[in-house]
């Protein structure tokens, strides 16, 4: 068959989908090629799966494999990914992001939020009736101490707080999941760690790359010399302001700030390559080994961003591979499909799929490639992070994952890149 009569291959069974089961289809596809049953019957409770599940195999459209239901063919879920505007893209993938936290609450945990914090009471407001919580807010994190009864804290606050908040909670005997990065720069972070140790509580780094599955699928397929020895490694992220999923770039209306923190550079430490720079900086020293020395260029395309918008550079590892690093923020590029990680071997290469789906094995034994990993997601990651930090909180004397000394990895790559950057000359990491 041509291409062209794939395509229409494709659209011919999407649009025996009825019109009224269009919207729960359109979530599926953004959750992966895997149907994510538990999943949707949050997002979708007044839907009757099972009868839907049989009229989309009726279609043609779904299958069982292994016995799991998942999408006949990966063109058929990014035919129906095209379909959706890139504005209610970006609302499917929210929508898809807050069921994931309900499935997390509703994971027999032992979990109440006892307090919002903000010093912005238009962001509490807006946060407890968007997520539905019942509790206390406050615009100040002394009176929360001192008049709310907690045992653990999440930080996501803009990193230049990140040291005073994180102390605190240690002096007050809190366990802390703490937004990467640690600090905005290497000196408060180094004293978070310090606090940390003396308190005795549990100290994890919200950097859920850590908890990826594709990311973890790779690490052990490279365990197993499944591409023979690493040659390279290539990361990258392109991202717009307008449809960030997690609308982490806009004011609310009343908001008396003039742009969101994430802009400025004294609240955030520095631009992409700290900020969201750290999810695809973590897989390749997962993969790789730490880095020991970079060569970068920054750039400024996003007008509102103080820091860099634009960051490429070349990397060496412990392990002597030599790896790429690409990101980049604009206000309303529309970008094409891109794989965010290719590993290449001296055998053949890994690659995960656009948007972070699905992992693919090139080697002699699959000249074309054979997909080892079915479809998870970055966005799966994160019930695995939040498990894990409880699992940490519930049971004495287990660790995270990953330690919070790990992350100062990703800082000081950061940091190496920009002053690469500034000097024009190859930056050593210690």
């Amino acid at each position: 068959i041509v291409a062209g009569g794939i395509e229409q291959v494709i659209q011919r069974r999407l649009n025996r989908i009825r019109p009224t089961d269009q919207p729960v289809l359109n979530l599926a596809a953004i959750i992966g090629r895997q149907l994510d049953l538990p999943l949707l019957k949050v997002l979708v409770p007044e839907v009757d799966l099972t009868q839907w599940l049989s009229l989309g195999a009726d279609a043609a459209v779904f299958e069982i494999q292994d016995d799991r239901w998942q999408f006949n063919h990966d063109k058929l879920r990014e035919g129906a990914i095209a379909r959706i505007e890139t504005e209610q893209r970006r609302s499917l993938h929210q929508q898809v992001a807050e069921a994931i936290e309900q499935l997390i609450q509703d994971k027999n945990y032992n979990v109440s939020i006892s307090a919002l914090i903000d010093i912005s009471e238009i962001n509490a407001k807006h946060f407890q009736q968007k997520h539905q919580i019942d509790s206390n807010i406050f615009t100040d994190f002394e009176d929360a101490l001192n008049q709310v009864e907690f045992d653990s804290v999440l930080i996501c606050a803009p990193h230049d707080f990140h040291e005073t908040l994180a102390i605190r909670s240690f002096e007050n005997g809190k366990h802390v999941l703490l937004e990467k990065p640690m600090a905005h720069d290497l000196n408060s972070a180094l004293k978070i760690l310090k606090h940390s140790k003396s308190s005795g509580k549990v100290f994890m780094i919200a950097e859920n790359s850590q908890y990826w599955p594709e990311v973890n699928c790779v690490h052990d397929l490279l365990q197993k010399k499944a591409i023979g020895e690493i040659i390279t490694v290539r990361a990258s992220f392109r991202q717009n302001t307008s449809s960030d999923i997690f609308d982490s770039y806009n004011l609310l209306p009343g908001d008396q700030l003039d742009k969101a923190w994430r802009f400025d550079k004294k609240s955030s430490g520095g631009g992409i390559t700290l900020d969201g720079g750290a999810h695809w900086i973590r897989p390749m020293r997962i993969w790789c080994g730490n880095v020991s020395k970079t060569m970068a260029k920054f750039g400024y395309p996003h007008p509102a961003m103080e820091g860099e918008s634009l960051s490429q550079a070349i990397l060496e590892f412990d392990q002597n591979v030599t790896g790429i690093f690409e990101g980049i923020l604009t206000e309303v590029t529309n970008f094409s499909p891109e794989t965010p990680f290719r590993i290449t071997g001296t055998l053949g290469e890994l690659v995960i799929g656009v948007g972070g789906f699905g992992v693919t094995l090139f080697n002699q034994e699959f000249p074309e490639g054979k997909k080892v990993l079915d479809d998870h997601g970055y966005i799966n990651s994160f019930r695995h992070q939040f498990d894990d930090f409880y699992q940490c909180v519930k049971t004495p004397g287990r660790q995270p994952v990953a330690s919070a000394e790990f992350s100062l990895g990703e800082m000081k790559t950061a940091f190496a890149m920009e002053r690469s950057d500034r000097e024009g000359r190859w930056i050593e990491i210690e």
